[in-house]
């Protein structure tokens, strides 16, 4: 059922393009080119990066009209560089404590990661971090390795249940846009969401319901096909997205032709667009956050320092089967977040350090348990 029909709308003055990725895409092919000004063009080059989570998810043709938008002047650079904006660090301090309590189950050959948040922890976000719609946060649980199928739920209305689901066809086949559906809800094959309500059961119970049926809708056939294979136009896409840290800067309208020229050779756009991590990884970096002192949120532009002890390394160590360099270069968690700078230490004084550029380097110092005289 189209949109006009479920809505009861007029079907005429309506452009309908699957193709696009936008309705500002859509709009780039209406518009008179002579008539759009760099101004335009720059709020329909803002939409288009939005709309696709900065070129993450693409259409056939999305390259070629951001080409053409930079040819009438819309400024990229500019553009990107507002897009990255650093994020506060109270937010990443709450989402990481909640993220701790991520499950892990099997679903076919892969993995799938889920979070139900109950009210009363929704409250206690809101409350300490400011943090709203927890459930939209769920983008912070994707490109991890293996992992075909997210879910986080958020009870942010008493007996109301908000799900986000997200897929990987990287390694898996699941259409999360058929269970959310299933659900009265709606999106895309990768990235959809719904609400239930008028449930007697916990948020648990509606969780565990919502996986059940997801996996009974996954299929073993997926068998990673997605994973790119050794082919030329693989390795000159793979050059492209390092030159141009994946398309965020040096970006020119014959750059955007020369990757959709690849990916009609059959390059894997999907798959370089992501920067993978390891569930360990992932979880590594929400301990890391989560220590962090409650008084330092408060900073606008805070200094944090994290002393870890013998129990804290071998805690971590021995939980997620990390080494201490790698505990130690956890600290590009803090790459995008705005603060001063930020230091894990070990207990024998080695540690490592970012700046507000991210800019991580390797440092060393007297032992804090010889420091402080234990």
């Amino acid at each position: 059922m189209s949109t006009e029909d479920e809505l009861k709308l007029p079907k005429s003055n309506v452009i309908r393009n699957p193709l696009s990725s936008s309705t500002c895409e859509i709009l780039v092919n209406e518009f008179d080119p002579s008539k759009v000004t760099p101004n335009i063009a720059n709020k329909l080059t803002l939409g288009m990066m939005s709309d696709t989570a900065k070129l993450k998810f693409i259409k056939p043709d999305t390259l070629d009209n951001l080409a053409k938008l930079i040819e009438l002047g819309a400024n990229f650079e500019k553009i990107s560089a507002t897009s990255n904006r650093k994020i506060r660090l109270s937010d990443e301090v709450g989402l990481a404590k909640v993220f701790l309590r991520t499950q892990k189950f099997e679903i076919g050959d892969s993995f799938g990661l889920a979070l139900s948040l109950d009210n009363k922890s929704v409250k206690n976000l809101l409350a300490h971090y400011g943090i709203r719609n927890p459930q939209k946060k769920i983008f912070k649980m994707a490109d991890i390795e293996g992992c075909s199928f997210n879910c986080m739920c958020a009870e942010n209305s008493r007996g109301s249940y908000d799900f986000e689901f997200r897929s990987s066809s990287t390694y898996g086949n699941l259409n999360v846009f058929d269970l959310a559906s299933h659900y009265s809800g709606g999106g895309h094959p990768s990235a959809s969401g719904c609400s239930i309500s008028g449930k007697s059961t916990s948020i648990e119970s509606v969780t565990k319901e919502v996986i059940h049926t997801a996996l009974g809708m996954y299929s073993d056939s997926a068998d990673f096909k997605d994973l790119p294979v050794e082919s030329e136009a693989n390795d000159r896409l793979a050059d492209v997205f390092e030159r141009t840290g994946r398309l965020s800067h040096d970006i020119t309208p014959d750059v955007l032709k020369e990757v959709n020229s690849l990916i009609r050779d059959g390059a894997n756009y999907e798959y370089y667009t992501k920067s993978f991590k390891t569930y360990e990884e992932f979880m590594l970096q929400n301990e890391i956050l989560s220590k962090v002192p409650d008084f330092k949120l408060k900073d606008k532009e805070p200094s944090v320092r994290i002393n870890l002890s013998a129990q804290d390394v071998s805690f971590l160590t021995k939980k997620y089967g990390v080494s201490e360099e790698q505990i130690l270069g956890s600290i590009s968690a803090f790459s995008n977040i705005n603060i001063r700078n930020a230091s894990i230490y070990l207990p024998d004084g080695r540690g490592t350090t970012i700046d507000r550029n991210g800019h991580i380097r390797q440092v060393s110092g007297e032992s804090f348990e010889r420091k402080s005289g234990r």
